[in-house]
């Protein structure tokens, strides 16, 4: 499993029971040990919690990774990542959100994602982030298949 979460940081507790195939009892006490010895972290994303591997936890990569499986936070990363440099009026009417945007900014501004120089915003690695996203194109189609299944399993306990 830990392998797993190497390989897939982000990974929500649901896209991790489907590709190990434990039962929720068994994922809960792994996912329990791995944290309790220290060797996973989790971050909270709105329902889910997203799992990465404690000692690569803090680099690019990872805090990427998160964003770009962060719904808000993706949006206004490629938004941003299509012109290059935005200024936050261009940003305030492409994103009604105010809350949203402002939340979604500072994630990425303290992640050190974005450069936020007065009133102009842009990618600090855009080369960086085009090449991740190309990496991980697949794992953004599992997402999504994933979510597919939760939704159509929800409405199936309605």
């Amino acid at each position: 499993m830990l392998e797993l979460i190497r390989l897939e940081p982000g990974l929500h507790f649901r896209g991790i029971q489907r590709k190990t195939g434990y039962s929720i009892g068994q994922l809960e006490y792994h996912l329990y040990k791995l944290e309790h010895d220290d060797q996973i972290i989790f971050r909270k994303d709105g329902r889910y919690k997203r799992y990465f591997v404690r000692a690569s936890a803090e680099s690019d990569a990872k805090k990427l990774s998160y964003h770009i499986r962060n719904r808000n936070n993706r949006k206004l990363l490629l938004f941003i990542l299509r012109r290059k440099a935005v200024s936050m009026d261009g940003l305030h009417t492409a994103f009604p959100d105010k809350d949203a945007l402002h939340s979604s900014l500072s994630q990425l501004h303290g992640d050190n994602v974005i450069l936020w120089d007065e009133d102009i915003i842009s990618i600090r690695d855009p080369e960086f982030v085009k090449n991740y996203l190309k990496r991980s194109k697949t794992l953004f189609v599992d997402e999504l298949a994933d979510s597919l299944i939760d939704l159509l399993e929800e409405k199936n306990d309605d």
